[in-house]
């Protein structure tokens, strides 16, 4: 008796072993010993929500650790995720533009062509991580720092 590998339970099988491998590999990208990922949700603020501006996240080093580029949306929020778990890091937004709304309630959209930041340390899973100018002058303070 001849098996057709062809079968669409066959191909459901593969397809699903497939993403399994797949899912399993990006999990274990990464610079932590122990091959975790980690979301990093936030929201970028400088006089009202930057829209499209570009995220980066480095580890206390500087070195990057963004799996795949991101933009804040609309609202300024961004879902990062990153290689590793890293528990302190930096994150930086530019570009984009500010969404605000003026003294008569209109909705104005200025280019934002600056860059706010954010340390943070002891980051736990779920945390969110809200970015604004003062948080990017604490970002600048320990930038200045010598190790």
């Amino acid at each position: 008796m001849k098996r057709d590998v062809c079968q669409p339970w066959n191909i459901c099988l593969m397809a699903a072993f497939l993403t399994m491998f797949c899912c399993l590999a990006l999990g274990c990208v990464g610079g932590s010993d122990d091959g975790a990922s980690e979301f990093i949700e936030g929201s970028a603020w400088y006089d009202g929500p930057i829209e499209g501006g570009q995220v980066e996240i480095y580890d206390k080093s500087g070195k990057s650790v963004l799996v795949a580029p991101i933009q804040t949306d609309q609202d300024g929020t961004f879902k990062a995720f990153v290689a590793g778990s890293p528990e302190e890091f930096y994150i930086e937004v530019s570009g984009g533009q500010v969404n605000k709304i003026d003294e008569y309630e209109n909705s104005i959209s200025e280019p934002f062509a600056d860059v706010v930041g954010r340390y943070v340390e002891d980051f736990q899973s779920g945390n969110y991580v809200d970015i604004s100018i003062l948080s990017s002058l604490v970002l600048d303070a320990w930038k200045e720092q010598p190790e």
